[in-house]
């Protein structure tokens, strides 16, 4: 029918929209990460850009991303073996290829290589220079960087559902701003999911 189609027109507009401001975020984000930690980790590279992702204990999945990006798999007598790239690919190289979610778990590591703790405090008010809380103790709270990964997580959830074609006005529960974590109760639903035209129109905005 004719509103079905205008649904589904209307529904482009606004994932073109929201598109370019979700790439303009990751871009932001990425560099941001980038600097704040190449100021205070790495080795080769420049003061802005350096290796830092080689000095922090990263988890699991984000160290074999960091893998692929300097190594690629051969087969040797059999068996498959990593083989580190030549050159050596630059951080700023392998920076750019990382994805999204890279960026939200870097709050998982707590510690640098060396066994000493990573100062998320110190950190994150480079990462987000113009947030209204610039102070260390603010940052060091876990409540208050569980609030941050949650906010990227829902932009990481709404960019991927544009990326799939979803309808972005049918957008899921709003949840409050904290991370799942074991012994604890489910994060509390603030808004439930929209059931009316009105509904989806104000959790749009």
């Amino acid at each position: 029918s004719d509103e079905a189609l205008g649904l589904y027109l209307w529904n482009e507009e606004l994932s073109a929209g929201l598109y370019r401001a979700f790439s303009t975020l990751e871009d932001v984000m990425r560099n941001q990460f980038h600097r704040a930690l190449s100021a205070r980790y790495g080795v080769n590279g420049s003061p802005a850009s350096r290796d830092w992702y080689l000095h922090l204990r990263l988890t699991p999945m984000s160290m074999q991303k960091i893998q692929e990006l300097l190594s690629f798999r051969k087969r040797v007598k059999g068996a498959f073996v990593w083989v580190p790239r030549t050159p050596v690919p630059r951080p700023d190289d392998v920076v750019s290829k990382l994805t999204f979610g890279f960026w939200q778990h870097l709050f998982d590591v707590t510690h640098d290589t060396s066994g000493a703790p990573v100062g998320w405090g110190d950190i994150i008010p480079d990462i987000v220079p113009g947030h209204r809380q610039k102070q260390s103790a603010y940052w060091r709270q876990q409540i208050y960087q569980d609030e941050l990964f949650a906010r990227i997580d829902l932009c990481k959830e709404l960019r991927n559902r544009v990326a799939h074609h979803e309808p972005v006005w049918k957008f899921g529960e709003l949840l409050e701003e904290r991370r799942e974590r074991q012994h604890r109760p489910p994060r509390t639903v603030l808004e439930p999911s929209p059931t009316t035209p009105g509904d989806a129109l104000r959790r749009l905005s």
